[in-house]
């Protein structure tokens, strides 16, 4: 997970936040991860599964955006 972090996050612009959603693989070492970077983690709210679909499209947008350049 540190290491996917690590490219999503190598370019040039400057990121001030990440959404998270709730999921256990967002652990202790991925957090202070983006707090070591500057970003700051928004994890979506306590039971609002709606709000993981939101947060999956922005990462897959993101990933997508990376690969193809």
């Amino acid at each position: 997970m540190i290491q996917q972090l690590r490219e999503t996050f190598s370019g040039s612009a400057r990121h001030r936040y990440v959404i998270l959603d709730r999921d256990a693989k967002f652990s202790r070492e991925v957090l202070d991860f983006l707090d070591s970077s500057g970003i700051k983690p928004v994890r979506t709210r306590v039971r609002s599964p709606w709000q993981n679909g939101l947060a999956g499209r922005l990462w897959a947008a993101r990933a997508e955006s990376v690969s193809i350049t």
